[in-house]
Formats: structure tokens, sequence, C-alpha cells
């Protein structure tokens, strides 16, 4: 290909399995590519709909009578309550899956780079979506502030188990920011986070962050005043002080999303 710049994959890849995915990529876009996602594959091929048994197989969680809409056309969903007698304090996630599915994605990864599949020096990716696009889908209105910060400690436990099963100079965690975001942000809609723009943007997310090592590729590092590009964690919107708190990861953590 006649590509000049570095490429980003941003997660979902529509082939059958990692083996292909990192087989047709590492073919297709070779040098290009500093890091490669697994590609999403099977169930995980919708996005975070592969999430709901963590919702519908948990003992203190019921079906509600709220449906949930992405968009006007989208197929309704019905979302989870809180079963009578529990309240949000007696909530834990145990297991979101990301680290298991990442284990054995990176087993194919290794395979491929030492059969030359692969360009060395390109990391293995993993995208993790932290609470706010993830209770938006699954959870009922009323419990999106309470539930934010519980459902994120399971996503840190996530990357802990990360950091221990995958060399931290293989590994790159992207945080997926996307429609729970961004078409809150067009629509100007009231949200358990607030109402406005601004309102929206300023939530509790995750403020964890892996240390140690001395490789960043934090992105994005400017605001490009022409879309919603902004930094999602902890509540902060600098992205200097992104790419600042970034600067000693031994992972390339990108953020992902899109205004239109």
């Amino acid at each position: 290909m006649s590509a000049t710049h570095d490429l980003h994959l941003v997660g979902s890849i529509g082939l059958d399995s990692a083996d292909e995915v990192f087989m047709t990529a590492g073919r297709l876009l070779g040098s290009h590519l500093k890091r490669i996602p697994d590609g999403e594959t099977g169930e995980r091929g919708d996005w975070i709909t592969w999430l709901e048994p963590v919702f519908a197989k948990h003992p203190k969680l019921e079906k509600s009578d709220e449906l949930f809409r992405l968009h006007a056309a989208a197929t309704p969903r019905i979302r989870y309550r809180l079963k009578r007698g529990v309240i949000p304090d007696d909530i834990t996630f145990e297991n979101l899956f990301y680290a298991d599915n990442a284990a054995r994605s990176y087993k194919a990864f290794v395979k491929a780079r030492e059969e030359g599949k692969i360009p060395k020096g390109c990391k293995f990716q993993v995208d993790l979506v932290p609470a706010h696009s993830v209770i938006w889908m699954f959870l009922q209105d009323d419990l999106h502030a309470s539930l934010d910060p519980i459902y994120n400690d399971a996503v840190k436990h996530e990357i802990e188990k990360l950091q221990a099963t995958i060399p931290h100079d293989d590994l790159a965690i992207q945080f997926d920011v996307a429609s729970a975001v961004f078409a809150r942000l067009e629509r100007n809609d009231k949200s358990a986070y607030g109402q406005s723009k601004l309102a929206n943007l300023l939530f509790t997310g995750l403020t964890y962050h892996p240390g140690g090592g001395d490789h960043t590729d934090a992105y994005p590092r400017k605001l490009d005043d022409g879309a919603y590009w902004v930094l999602l964690l902890g509540g902060e919107l600098d992205l200097d002080w992104y790419a600042y708190h970034f600067s000693n990861t031994p992972m390339a953590v990108l953020v992902r999303g899109s205004a239109s």
C-alpha cells in the first residue's frame, strides 16, 4: 500500500478470528502499524453487547421495565435494576473478561510475530470500555451516578490482570469514548452527569494509570477545535495534562471517539 503515515486500528475488524486479524492486518498494513488489536471477533463483534451476561447473571440485578435505544432506529434493549433490598454499595463486578480474552489473543499475537506476520516492535492492543458507555446501555438511569465508580473499579482490576499477564513492552491499552458520550454532547442531553456539553464532560471517570517504563504514545495530545476530542478521565479536559500524566507509562494509552 502507498500510505506514508502510521495507521491506527480502533478495535473491531470484520474477520473471523484473532489469527486472521493479525495475519491480514500485518500483510496489508505492515510497518505502518505501531499497535494491533485482536479485532474483537466472534461474540465481541457488536461492540459492548457481549458484556450483557455481566448484568444478566449478576445475583443482585434484575431486568427492569426501562428500554434503552442508542438512537431512534436502534434495537431496544431492556436495562437492569437493583433487586429489592439491594443498595448500590452492595454491587461489585468480579470479572469483565477483557483480560481473559486478551490472554487468549496474545498467544496468537506472539505466534504471528514469531512467524514474521506482524512487524517487530508492534504492540498488542487491548480496547477497554469504561463505565460511561457500558452502564448507559445496561443499567437504568437512576443507577448511573452511583454505579459508575463501582464499574470502573472493575475496569481497573482488568488492567491489573492485563499487567500480570502480558509483558508491558508488548501492551497498548485503548479506552473507548464513543456514543455514550458523544451522542449526548451532540444532542446536549441531560444525563446522570448533568446537563449541557460541559456538564456531560465533567464526570468521574478512570483515574488509575499504569506506571513505569520509558515508552508512551499518548493520543490525542491536542484538542481539535473541529471535533469533540477531549480527555474523559477523572473530569480532566486538558490534553496537556493527559500527555503529561501518561509520559512515563510502559503502555500506549489511547482515547477514541467521534463527533459524527
